[in-house]
């Protein structure tokens, strides 16, 4: 059932559908909506590549840490362990701006909009995935920003932001997201 669940989050995550879903065995499966925002995280993992060398991989697992309060509750051990670019997953409790540059992915809830501008400053320039669930953090320097939309969970994706800490989204979720600060630098050319 575990493995079922998992599957259905996993689709929810990529459908954006909050609530049930049918799975492939006609099982019907209640999604919480942190659940569905927990098969965010892991398809942004996925589809992300970092660079070849990143400080933060010296751990041997790839480090989802989570700012303040954890809203996810259980939600986040169906992704505990599985893999991402051949590292196990590890969620972390990170409470204090600096830790998060040890991190793969920072997830910053609601709750932490006042350490917000600290937060961006302590991985300027670093290969952290940021992820937050506040409307507005796309444009304050935050990479992907789940907004809920009705019954579904979207979100948006700042590409300039994923460039300055030197991580490459994939077309396929570029695709998915509504893009947001778009105005990337370009080279000049004489």
């Amino acid at each position: 059932m575990r493995f079922v669940r998992v599957l259905c989050i996993w689709a929810a995550a990529l459908c954006g559908t909050a609530g049930t879903l049918t799975g492939a065995v006609s099982q019907t499966v209640a999604l919480s909506e942190y659940e569905i925002k927990a098969g965010y995280l892991y398809n942004f993992a996925k589809f992300t590549a970092w660079p070849e060398s990143p400080g933060n991989q010296e751990k041997g697992a790839f480090t989802i840490g989570i700012l303040g309060k954890n809203p996810f509750g259980e939600a986040l051990a169906l992704i505990e362990g599985q893999q991402i670019r051949g590292l196990p997953i590890e969620i972390v409790p990170v409470r204090a701006p600096s830790q998060a540059k040890n991190c793969h992915m920072l997830f910053i809830g609601g709750a932490a909009r006042d350490d917000l501008a600290a937060v961006i400053a302590a991985v300027e320039d670093l290969p952290v995935l940021t992820v937050g669930e506040t409307v507005g953090y796309e444009t304050a320097g935050v990479i992907i920003t789940l907004v809920r939309s009705g019954n579904r969970i979207r979100f948006r994706i700042n590409p300039v932001a994923a460039q300055s800490a030197g991580l490459h989204i994939s077309a396929h979720l570029l695709r998915l997201a509504t893009i947001v600060g778009t105005s990337v630098p370009s080279g000049e050319t004489e």
